[in-house]
């Protein structure tokens, strides 16, 4: 069989195939046989801050500690957000 030739046949989900090619056959048949794939894990993390146009969007969850009680605890973590000692916040010098 040192010159043999196999034909085979992948597809997701399915077995693969493999026949031995005959030189006397033209016609093959593939019997797909359902076969179950471990994926690997995948972890998805969110962007702590994206943009597009003249939008930033920041990921609030990401910059909150077990120990805050106040929104105002988590948005003096945020870049550009500043707190006031009144409880207005200022966001790259302007105030709200």
């Amino acid at each position: 069989m040192a010159n043999a030739h196999f034909i085979r046949a992948r597809l997701m989900g399915y077995a693969t195939q493999t026949i031995l090619l005959d030189e006397n056959k033209t016609d093959y048949s593939f019997l797909l046989v359902e076969e179950s794939i471990q994926l690997n894990e995948v972890l998805i993390k969110s962007a702590r801050i994206s943009g597009v146009g003249d939008t930033t969007r920041y990921l609030a969850s990401s910059f909150a500690k077990e120990n805050d009680i106040t929104l105002g605890d988590i948005i003096k973590r945020m870049p550009g957000f500043h707190v006031l000692r009144n409880g207005v916040f200022a966001y790259q010098r302007k105030i709200y």
